[in-house]
């Protein structure tokens, strides 16, 4: 492992009575080396489509080893892991999802727009990541 810190900053200080009475103040916490470990993504993939899907990332296409990818993958922060997501068989295409864009939706679920076979497909991995709706 290993990695670099990529930006830091220094919060002016602040006067926590000044504050109202049940303000959160989010803190983010990094490890010291910057990167947590993670388990393997199923397919090598470079350029995916990724979105926040639920409590965790919805990585969809790419190029892999031999090309555009027509696949996806759920990444569950609570296990450190990736699944596989079924992608419909009338999207696979050979050109993968070039073209396409994803877009989160407030209640966690994922959509796939566009690319070669024209998809609309809604991606639900935080519930059930194996399984999706195309229409």
């Amino acid at each position: 492992m290993g990695g670099a810190t990529g930006a830091a900053g220094k919060s002016a200080p602040l006067t926590f009575n000044a504050l109202a009475d049940g303000v959160a103040i989010p803190v983010f916490m990094a490890p010291p080396n910057g990167l947590c470990a993670v388990g393997a993504m199923f397919d090598a993939r470079a350029q995916p489509l990724v979105a926040r899907a639920g409590d965790g990332v919805l990585v969809v296409g790419g190029i892999g080893e031999s090309g555009p990818l027509s696949t996806a993958e759920y990444y569950n922060r609570a296990t450190a892991a990736f699944s596989k997501v079924t992608v419909p068989a009338d999207l696979v295409d050979p050109q993968g999802f070039t073209g396409a864009a994803l877009a989160t939706l407030p209640d966690g679920r994922v959509v796939v727009i566009g690319g070669p076979r024209d998809a609309f497909a809604v991606f639900d991995p935080p519930s059930a990541p194996s399984r999706s709706t195309a229409s």
